[in-house]
Parts: structure tokens; sequence; C-alpha cells
């Protein structure tokens, strides 16, 4: 279950921040989670139940938003979201020549706390 050590991270980094920010407490941690990174809703919100105990995070809550993915075609230079109607390739040039630039990470949006 690799959503643990997502969630380890992200609570790693909010305390990090927390405290570079002079907070006591955090009420909320909204994530952007990438469609790359295979997590599971539900097995994040879980793990992170888990990981923040006994911290400032204790009392927090994560709110998780979905990042698509989103590339980058090396021969055009235009960014699209690749899909299974092109057979992922960019719709614009038809190429297969990509790079993913979105959707692949977690990343802390916003910390919430007093």
């Amino acid at each position: 279950m690799h959503e643990m050590s997502y969630c380890i991270k992200i609570v790693d980094e909010a305390i990090r921040a927390a405290k570079d920010n002079n907070l006591s407490t955090v009420s909320e941690i909204v994530v952007s989670v990438g469609k790359m990174t295979g997590c599971v809703d539900e097995l994040l919100l879980n793990a992170f139940e888990a990981a923040k105990k006994n911290t400032i995070l204790s009392n927090a809550t994560l709110t998780l938003v979905s990042q698509e993915v989103v590339a980058t075609c090396l021969d055009c230079n235009k960014d699209y979201v690749p899909t299974r109607e092109f057979n992922y390739a960019c719709p614009i040039c038809k190429g297969f020549n990509s790079k993913i630039i979105k959707g692949r990470n977690c990343t802390i949006l916003k910390l919430m706390g007093d």
C-alpha cells in the first residue's frame, strides 16, 4: 500500500510548513493527487488517519483534489490530456513524442490552522 508512504511525506511536509508559519495546530490540508500516482482516495484518507496520530495534525482533515494527466507534445509543443480515444497520442499533430508534465505527483496546495 504505497498510499502510506505518500501520507508520511504529506505529514512530514505539513508539520514542517506549520512550524515555518508558526502554526500550533493544523485543521485542514488540501492535497493535489495526480492520476498517475496510482493512489486510491479511500486508501489515502485511511493512511492519513494513521500517519497523523500524535502530531500537530491529529485533528486535521485531508481534502483531496484530483489532478488530470497533462502531456506536452515534443513535436508541436502543445499541451494536451492523453486519452484512449487518440491512443494517448497528441490530438493536434497525432505524434507520440511527448512528456508528462502534470499528474505524477502528490502536492500540498493549502494548509489551514491556528
